[in-house]
């Protein structure tokens, strides 16, 4: 024979079952407490206690809800301890209380010896800043976890450089039409042009590009679309909505500056600023 607990509806409460070796089923006791139960072990029960399962011992154990030492709510989480996801979308939960293991020096703190930062050695922060693009395998490597961005952000920055041609009437208005041509060595992308002039006045200028191969280049290849460089009635004119340009420049392209329209005008600088790529 053996024994079981089943649910006894009518009761409506849990009941001891004896099961012989015929099938026959037999009551033979009322579950009034867990402890009835023969693999649930009870001590010194608590408000809110829980249970877990103790395998060493065989039985379901009662505990305090925060006194489990692997308990989800029992740990102070760390980015290893869940998904970089849920790390990026908690909600409900303030800053500080998410870091309150680290102090506010401890969690600004940089270098392979900060709390907040001990997972990263130097050698996986400098395979970080070449993954990235902001230095290469053969620069000294980058010394800290958070060099990687300051290395990365030094790297960017001198990714920015300025494309100038200056337009000189010698002494007079300029007058309109070709006024010259630069080849650029290196491939980069427009990111805003600017116009300074001598004087109060107005002109505009169109670009050409074409590449080296295939000078000139002509008016049909302009890269300004109907927005071209201009200054209307000012000292200078300046933009960053470049809707309509062509932005890339190949290495070895060659830009040819025409002035369309002039008035007053007698030197003026066009400059274009470029990040390389």
């Amino acid at each position: 024979m053996s024994f079981v607990t089943g649910w006894y509806p009518e009761g409506n409460r849990w009941v001891r079952l004896r099961v012989d070796e015929d099938g026959s089923i037999h009551v033979v006791g009322y579950v009034d407490k867990l402890e009835d139960i023969g693999d649930v072990l009870l001590t010194a029960i608590a408000n809110n206690d829980i249970l877990y399962w103790d395998a060493t011992a065989g039985r379901w154990k009662n505990i305090a809800h925060l006194g489990l030492p692997n308990a989800h709510h029992a740990q102070a989480h760390t980015l290893a301890s869940h998904s970089t996801k849920a790390h990026a979308e908690l909600t409900n939960v303030t800053e500080a209380q998410h870091h309150a293991k680290f102090t506010t020096v401890e969690h600004l703190a940089i270098g392979n010896g900060a709390p907040h930062h001990t997972k990263y050695t130097n050698n996986e922060a400098k395979a970080a800043a070449v993954q990235a693009g902001a230095i290469t395998d053969g620069v000294t490597k980058a010394p800290t976890h958070d060099a990687v961005y300051d290395v990365k952000l030094a790297a960017d920055a001198s990714k920015i450089l300025t494309i100038t041609f200056i337009i000189d009437g010698g002494g007079a208005v300029i007058t309109t039409g070709v006024k010259g041509a630069l080849e650029i060595p290196f491939a980069c992308t427009i990111n805003r042009w600017t116009l300074l002039g001598d004087q109060s006045g107005s002109i505009q200028v169109n670009i050409w590009k074409q590449a080296y191969d295939d000078y000139p280049p002509e008016a049909g290849q302009k890269i300004t679309g109907d927005l071209p460089p201009k200054i209307e009635g000012a000292f200078m004119g300046q933009s960053a909505t470049l809707t309509g340009w062509t932005v890339a420049i190949t290495a070895g392209d060659c830009l040819m500056f025409n002035v369309d329209s002039i008035t007053s005008c007698e030197r003026v600088t066009l400059s274009l600023k470029v990040t390389k790529t």
